[in-house]
């Protein structure tokens, strides 16, 4: 009797084929497409929370509001479009072992958890887009903006848990490039500092590296949608 050793293909990541893997990569770069173009039609450099009340104020109340309306319309559908993406990243470091389990559930809750955040904080702007068309008092327009960039901090921290634990979950399954793992861990820890000293802009500089990472992980997962194998993490 003899023995014959077969190779085998590739096995899809587990919890997801590789269609469904491909669709959601394509899901992320469109949203990273989407949320660019809303934030280039927004513009709000002006509706920064530490500017004068007076700054803040004129953002809301200037002309070009249908386009601002527009830029917030088109950055939730952007946000929306992230859910699929954020499934896939979960399901790719979902695995049998318990502590790869974890870091798949976590950032499927926390990738969730930011995007439920930065609706709102998208609604508080446009109640105050909405306001300052109609002569709304300045008090009111000042409280929904600073609520709008609060709440958007607080999305930021969970998009931070979020890297995190899909860079812990890469690495203990290996389900992930080596180079998607550990960079979403860095841009994670970085966004998590950002927030907690806002004032330098370290959290705008770590937000565009989160979407310059989508881009490159769903490119990879584009050419190759199966797991790693051990010989090809690096």
């Amino acid at each position: 009797m003899t023995t014959q050793t077969l190779s085998t293909p590739p096995v899809p990541t587990s919890g997801t084929t590789a269609t469904t893997t491909r669709i959601g990569a394509g899901f992320g770069i469109a949203a990273v497409v989407l949320l660019m173009a809303g934030f280039a039609l927004i513009a709000s450099a002006d509706a920064v929370h530490t500017n004068s009340a007076g700054t803040i104020v004129g953002f809301y109340s200037d002309s070009g509001q249908a386009t601002k309306y527009a830029g917030g319309l088109i950055s939730c559908v952007g946000l929306l479009m992230l859910l699929p993406f954020i499934a896939t990243m979960a399901g790719r470091v979902h695995g049998s072992d318990p502590s790869v389990d974890l870091t798949g559930a976590t950032a499927r809750m926390a990738g969730a958890a930011y995007v439920v955040l930065c609706l709102p904080s998208q609604a508080a702007g446009a109640a105050a887009l909405w306001l300052g068309a109609h002569g709304g008092d300045a008090s009111s327009i000042v409280a929904l903006n600073a609520m709008r960039a609060f709440t958007y901090y607080s999305a930021m921290l969970a998009l931070a848990c979020f890297l995190v634990a899909v860079g812990v979950g890469g690495l203990a399954g290996g389900r992930l490039a080596r180079w998607m793992s550990w960079s979403a861990l860095v841009i994670g820890a970085t966004l998590a500092i950002g927030v907690a000293v806002a004032q330098t802009g370290l959290a705008d500089v770590a937000s565009l590296l989160v979407l310059a990472w989508i881009v490159a992980v769903s490119v990879g997962l584009l050419r190759r949608p199966e797991a790693v194998p051990a010989s090809d993490r690096g």
